[in-house]
């Protein structure tokens, strides 16, 4: 089993998962967690009464978004329940180690919306918009000017190597290696 938060929860994929959109992340979780609040009561009580099609059905839909949401513990302890839950015979201590993740990740989570709802300096939202901008030129396959490119490289927060890599790859075409490079 997990131990550590980033086990819990990889807040950079999250972050990824919606282009660097923090915000966008941060209102994505509260509703997971406003969604999934009482998935512990509803899972043990499906489970008393045998409607192993509800629990397939949540327990399936829980893997989904954890893995998309970069909840690592989660996604891999439902893959696991899920191996049992073809023979309909869910032990106490399965349903509990999927409840035990279940809830660590719930804390985690909690405590990183926490966290992450206060507000940015203005210039950190700057440097996120113009690095999301350029992201989505490079998808885009837009051309970047040599212009436009020093106003991004002024904008962004990144080490001189990291720099000299970015714009040979950009000079070079090879937007993906540059998107991976911002990433």
């Amino acid at each position: 089993m997990a131990g550590t938060d980033f086990d819990m929860f990889d807040a950079e994929f999250a972050t990824r998962q919606f282009s660097g959109n923090h915000a966008l992340l941060i209102q994505i979780l509260d509703k997971f967690i406003a969604q999934h609040q009482d998935f512990d009561n509803e899972l043990t009580q499906q489970l008393r009464v045998n409607d192993f099609d509800a629990v397939k059905h949540n327990v399936h839909t829980l893997k989904g978004v954890s893995g998309n949401l970069g909840m690592t513990a989660l996604y891999n302890e439902c893959k696991v329940f899920e191996q049992h839950l073809a023979t309909e015979q869910i032990s106490d201590e399965q349903r509990d180690m999927l409840l035990h993740t279940f809830k660590q990740t719930l804390s985690v989570v909690k405590a990183f919306n926490e966290q992450g709802s206060a507000p940015m300096a203005p210039e950190e939202k700057a440097s996120n918009s113009e690095k999301s901008n350029l992201i989505a030129a490079l998808k885009g396959n837009e051309f970047i000017s040599d212009g436009k490119m020093q106003s991004y490289l002024a904008s962004l927060d990144l080490a001189p190597n990291v720099q000299e890599q970015l714009q040979q790859a950009i000079h070079d075409l090879d937007y993906p290696k540059a998107i991976q490079l911002l990433e």
